[in-house]
């Protein structure tokens, strides 16, 4: 099949959860023997310079990127506030983009065109116009969540007031375009029921975010207690990490370094606030963005991912699972991750479960080993990345284009 893949940032090199789930999904369909062509929204916040862009990896056909400046604009944001649009996803609106996407189609015949997240979804209009493919829509999560979250639990009551409007416009621009895909990929069983919830009642399908293992699993010497490290990345301007990471620091870790006073937590991430750096607590040591976040994944024996907000699935929890270490996460964070409590990962949702959890896990050597083996080897059975992209390759020829009869 001929796949076209559009993307609100540039996917590569891959630094975040997004770009790892747009990069997997076109690396299975190319082992499923797809042709996958990309065309890329570059973003001023996440702007990829030509000299990468050019190196696209072996998976892709055909990669173009446009340039955009999808920043928030104060005087562009206020004026909408007196329009009934999302400003969310206005910032996405480009004409460049536009007529980029009209040549792609003008000239190649697709059979189904990917759009990755809500803010590719103004863009349906003129696929239709220009193309007879099938559109499929693949959601990273629930984008409205994020801004109710952010409305709730903000106390001041301008951006409060602020959030609430995002949310509600989000919330609304997906109920209005809930019967405009052909087909719905729904990364999580959790946010598939959300959708059916608004209303959605056309052709879906759950499929993970793929992750690339290695076939064979081999342990590293076990490390006595002191050797033992524990960590975090993510991206630090994303409010969910975030918040999730201040609930942490103030709830959590002053018990456990109250236990073990000379353990450290490395933390490593773009986009810090100068405040949030200076708040730091006492033996948390931030590595600002690294280089690899493999790299840096490897170095650490346990992850600790305090997540309570957003919704999709958690990639560096996945690619945390894969390299065989042990996962400490909430409820949320392993939203459509199968775990078993203990077995393959330690959840915790108050701090008195990771407490109790934590001295097991970093007083037992054996049972770390264990973790370790059973985490990559249910991300083994579970995520495989052209498994997963037959699975909805088998949904799309299924599926019949009701815009087109």
């Amino acid at each position: 099949m001929k796949v076209l893949q559009i993307t609100k940032k540039f996917p590569y090199p891959a630094k975040d959860g997004e770009s790892i789930a747009i990069l997997s999904m076109a690396e299975g369909y190319h082992a499923a023997d797809s042709d996958v062509d990309l065309l890329a929204m570059n973003t001023q916040k996440h702007y990829v310079r030509k000299e990468i862009r050019d190196n696209k990896p072996h998976f892709y056909n055909f990669v173009r990127s446009i340039d955009i400046n999808s920043g928030v604009r104060f005087l562009a944001a206020f004026s909408n506030l007196f329009t009934q649009k999302s400003y969310n996803i206005e910032r996405f609106i480009s004409s460049d983009f536009r007529a980029a996407l009209i040549s792609q189609l003008s000239a190649n015949l697709y059979d189904f065109i990917q759009l990755e997240t809500l803010y590719l979804v103004p863009y349906i209009e003129v696929i239709r116009e220009y193309s007879d493919a099938k559109i499929v829509f693949r959601s990273h999560n629930m984008e409205y969540e994020i801004w109710e979250n952010l409305a709730r639990s903000e106390t001041t009551l301008l951006k409060k007031w602020y959030y609430y409007i995002c949310y509600k416009r989000l919330r609304k621009y997906e109920l209005d375009n809930i019967k405009n895909y052909d087909l719905l990929v729904a990364i999580t069983e959790q946010d598939l029921a959300k959708y059916v919830n608004l209303g959605f009642s056309s052709k879906a399908i759950v499929a993970p975010v793929g992750i690339r293992i290695k076939s064979a699993f081999t342990h590293t010497v076990e490390p006595d207690q002191n050797g033992i490290t524990i960590g975090y990345i993510g991206s630090l301007d994303w409010r969910p990490n975030l918040e999730g990471l201040l609930w942490f620091f103030d709830d959590v870790w002053p018990i456990l370094l109250q236990k073990y006073p000379l353990l450290k937590f490395h933390l490593a991430g773009r986009g810090a606030s100068n405040s949030f750096q200076e708040g730091l607590p006492h033996n948390v040591v931030y590595h600002g963005e690294v280089e690899s976040a493999n790299d840096f994944l490897s170095d650490l024996d346990g992850v600790i991912a305090p997540l309570i907000s957003g919704s999709g699935i958690r990639v560096k929890i996945l690619e945390s699972m894969a390299l065989g270490k042990s996962v400490m996460s909430t409820t949320k964070g392993f939203e459509g991750i199968p775990i078993t409590n203990g077995k393959q990962a330690i959840l915790f949702d108050h701090p008195d479960e990771l407490v109790g959890s934590f001295d097991k896990w970093y007083n037992d050597a054996t049972y770390r080993s264990a973790m370790s083996e059973q985490a990559h080897t249910l991300i083994r059975n579970n995520f495989n990345i052209k498994s997963i992209a037959i699975d909805i390759l088998k949904e799309v020829k299924l599926v019949n284009n009701r815009y087109r009869l």
